[in-house]
């Protein structure tokens, strides 16, 4: 059973009673943007003391980009970005260059969407630009963490009551090398 609290997020209790093994406790779990969870486990013994440990360090980004490549054109593709890929070039696009957007935030609560975060991100993308609104429907298919993110940029705006995507402030590349090549460019530049 997984439980959610506003001070320690996504948390669930864990506990073989028959090896009598101290309960567990995972919490503040998240995902990360490819679809990874992260969580903070706490031990408790068999005197009431508690163990913490920390959860993992996220990748990096370029990390992700070269993922999706690899789950792509890699020794096991994933059927899953195959599927977006396809969605992507049937619209002109290419998933391996994506926006930088759909890899921020780094971490979401969506556990209740199936898939990838980033994938599902990147689908909401890609068919947010075929539409005039954006429904309700679209909006619960990606992470409330990615939607708050796209209110914030103003990438998607309100208007009467509708929400309208501004497809011009999202920046596709054509490749996984020109994605990375504008981000060097850019850090460069801000040197």
């Amino acid at each position: 059973m997984a439980v959610f609290l506003k001070k320690e997020g996504w948390w669930i209790l864990a506990w073989d009673a028959l090896k009598q093994e101290a309960p567990h406790v995972f919490f503040n779990m998240q995902r990360a943007v490819l679809g990874k969870v992260l969580y903070q486990e706490r031990i408790f013994n068999c005197k009431g003391h508690q163990n913490e440990f920390i959860r993992p360090k996220l990748p990096t980004v370029e990390y992700e980009a070269y993922k999706i490549e690899h789950s792509l054109l890699g020794n096991q593709i994933d059927q899953r970005y195959v599927e977006i890929q396809q969605l992507c070039y049937t619209n002109g696009k290419n998933l391996m260059g994506c926006p930088w957007t759909v890899h921020f935030p780094r971490l979401c609560t969506d556990f209740r969407n199936r898939g990838i975060p980033l994938l599902n991100r990147v689908r909401f993308l890609v068919l947010a630009e075929q539409k005039v609104k954006v429904s309700i429907t679209d909006i619960t298919q990606i992470d409330i963490e990615f939607w708050q993110m796209l209110l914030e940029k103003n990438i998607v705006i309100s208007n009467d009551g509708e929400w309208y995507f501004i497809s011009q402030k999202v920046q596709w590349y054509n490749s996984l090398s020109e994605k990375l090549a504008k981000k060097n460019q850019s850090r460069i530049s801000k040197l």
